[in-house]
């Protein structure tokens, strides 16, 4: 007899890797609007729809690109945690799943979508997951 823990090992690395997306992204944000460089990125509107300081003032991405930065060092924080709790206890697997599918949503633009992608395959991965159920000698299992 096999002392072996069964675990949701595809989930556990999809969603890992769909963190670590998500807080590279949100340094990679954060540094980006600190250093200035995505404050031009609406300019070619000043010629439509009076410009951004006319009807769409409120596209202005100075504190955007921070709030889109924390976001996804938050959610990708939060990810790595529940995918290491994940691995750690395969038992819970229906919770930690779901708290990577809604982590994965909120961090969506730090991810740049390949996050998202892989943060929601992960989580639905860890719901679906079931362990392996043991077989005793002398009985059939069937497919």
């Amino acid at each position: 007899m096999s002392n072996q823990q069964y675990k949701p090992r595809e989930a556990y690395i999809l969603s890992l890797v769909s963190g670590l997306i998500m807080l590279i992204g949100g340094v990679i944000w954060i540094v980006l609007t600190a250093s200035g460089w995505v404050q031009g990125w609406f300019d070619w509107f000043d010629g439509y729809m009076h410009g951004i300081g006319g009807h769409m003032f409120f596209w202005s991405f100075g504190n955007f690109g921070y709030v889109m930065g924390l976001s996804g060092l938050i959610s990708g924080v939060g990810i790595i945690l529940a995918s290491i709790m994940l691995d750690r206890h395969p038992n819970e697997h229906g919770m930690w799943g779901i708290l990577i599918i809604v982590l994965s949503i909120t961090g969506t633009m730090a991810g740049m979508g390949i996050g998202l992608l892989l943060g929601i395959v992960g989580g639905i991965l860890a719901i679906l997951w079931q362990p392996p159920r043991p077989v005793s000698a002398g009985t059939v299992q069937q497919a």
